[in-house]
């Protein structure tokens, strides 16, 4: 066998061979990281402003919500007449709530099985005791 002695082993030309080969790749591969250290703290700071809450939703978006009840029937009478979408605007006094129909245009008998609708409804105040808002259900 021929080969050089290293250390107090003999080595083999392929086995010397190969550790020349991952001794240049080692160098190679530390000096590129070497160039990514700054790139990798700036990517894990970024990755750490994205880690923050959302805001809570303020409290001017708060609006009286119906109950599922109030939902479903509301839908069951949107879905009889034809109709795909209502806005109506609320204020509730106490136990009881005005209920104005703003969208879309309907026609009379529309409007009036719409009003029967939520002339049921119990409705319940927003985030924060919000009593007045606009809320808009749509045909399910």
């Amino acid at each position: 066998m021929s080969g050089e002695v290293v250390g107090s082993s003999v080595a083999l030309p392929g086995v010397l061979a190969y550790r020349s080969w991952a001794r240049r790749t080692i160098v190679l591969v530390r000096r590129r990281l070497r160039g990514l250290g700054p790139l990798a703290a700036l990517a894990l700071a970024c990755a750490g402003a994205s880690a923050q809450r959302a805001p809570e939703r303020p409290a001017a978006f708060a609006r009286p919500e119906p109950d599922p009840a109030c939902r479903d029937r509301v839908a069951d009478s949107m879905r009889l007449q034809g109709i795909e979408q209502v806005t109506v605007r609320v204020a509730l006094a106490g136990r009881e709530a005005s209920v104005e129909l703003l969208a879309p245009e309907l026609t009379p008998s529309q409007a009036a099985g719409v009003r029967r609708a939520f002339a049921g409804c119990a409705w319940l105040p927003g985030e924060g005791g919000a009593t007045r808002g606009t809320v808009t259900f749509t045909r399910r």
